[in-house]
């Protein structure tokens, strides 16, 4: 497991309400994790690990190095804060694509959603199409609410379309598990990048950090393999009850 988000969870997250849980050892912590959400040790543990506590506490989850690519982008039909309606059509790019699933009250999106809008800009002006996806149960979060993503995307200037997946079917055919959650790809579609924005999580990245995201994208718009995707960490989607 890897040490630094293992430290990154006990640092910042709860365990079933309690605050100051040291962890202890990762061995013992994997297991208790793994019994706790019926996964297994030897796929979910060594290859993709989601951290979803008890509703209403400050969750992470993190993707790591089992995501398959190459696969082709799941199509969608989603209305946006704009007052249109989008389709995966709509929102490809000639050279590329990002759909990143992100919501308004994630400390994490909070952090880095002026970063993030601000790289957009940058790859929407070369020819790489860019939208965002809220997928998060409102009725346990109210504030990712279709009326506050509205407010939210206008707070920030979002430049892209801000979509709404109020049925989560989008975030299961992606594969979605945090905000924010990247998903970049070729001008053919299929998957090239499953990474992170920069190495910025609730602090700022240090000055002269790569802008990860955007390295990767014109990589893959030369025909290039995106370098050094590293898991994105964040909050974890805020599943309905029946999903």
């Amino acid at each position: 497991m890897n040490t630094v988000l293992f430290q990154e969870f006990c640092a910042r997250d709860h365990i079933d309400g309690k605050t100051g849980n040291s962890c202890g050892d990762q061995e013992k912590f994997l297991a208790v994790i793994a019994l706790k959400f019926k996964l297994s040790l030897k796929s979910d543990g060594k290859y993709r690990i989601y951290w979803r506590l008890t509703q209403g506490i400050l969750t992470m989850a993190a993707t790591v190095a089992s995501t398959i690519l190459n696969i082709p982008a799941p199509d969608f039909r989603l209305p946006a804060t704009d007052g249109k309606t989008y389709a995966l059509a709509d929102i490809a790019g000639e050279k590329g694509t990002v759909i990143v699933f992100i919501c308004n009250h994630c400390p994490y999106v909070k952090a880095v959603i002026d970063r993030l809008v601000a790289d957009a800009r940058t790859l929407m002006t070369e020819g790489i199409g860019f939208a965002a996806i809220c997928s998060n149960d409102a009725t346990t979060h109210p504030e990712d609410s279709f009326a506050n993503m509205q407010k939210f995307a206008k707070a920030h200037e979002f430049p892209f379309p801000y979509l709404h997946d109020e049925s989560q079917k989008v975030a299961h055919a992606y594969g979605a598990v945090c905000t924010p959650d990247y998903f970049g790809y070729g001008r053919d579609l299929k998957l090239k990048y499953r990474g992170r924005l920069d190495e910025g999580r609730i602090d700022p990245p240090p000055p002269g950090a790569r802008r990860e995201l955007v390295e990767a994208m014109r990589a893959i718009t030369r025909g290039e393999a995106a370098p050094d995707q590293h898991a994105s960490i964040g909050c974890s989607i805020k599943w309905k009850a029946h999903m």
